[in-house]
């Protein structure tokens, strides 16, 4: 339940540096887009919740958003929360976990990053067809 500021910091400025060095400029609006989306929306419901996700689920979700821009970083929460609620509700039906017990949410940003690195662009063409 602990996350490293040296880790969020170097991972954030090597997604930037990458993003400068592929797309130049645009890439760095892409990543600083992507850092704001992410962390607003994780430092939205930090703030609503009076601190139901960590701080460091901030730090994160900017990482995420430098290295995979607005767009992904949107989707890795999407697909963050979906993983984190099921297996938050199997916890709690194996009485695992009991109700109001905190479960890490960072692993879950992880995941929903991977997946979207991977496969992404795929996942979102699919939704905005689903929806047309």
């Amino acid at each position: 339940m602990e996350v490293m500021d040296l880790a969020i910091y170097l991972g954030s400025l090597i997604g930037l540096l990458f993003n400068l060095k592929n797309y130049g400029l645009s890439g760095v609006f892409f990543s600083i887009k992507g850092a704001i989306y992410g962390a607003g929306i994780i430092a939205l419901i930090f703030y609503i919740s009076n601190g139901g996700m960590g701080e460091g689920d901030i730090g994160i979700a900017a990482l995420m958003g430098f290295w995979l821009g607005w767009k992904g970083a949107v989707l890795s929460i999407a697909i963050a929360f979906l993983g984190g609620g099921a297996v938050a509700g199997m916890l709690l039906i194996l009485k695992l976990k009991k109700f109001g017990e905190r479960v890490p949410f960072g692993p879950f940003l992880a995941l929903g990053s991977g997946i979207t690195f991977l496969k992404g662009s795929f996942l979102i063409e699919l939704y905005w067809r689903l929806l047309s």
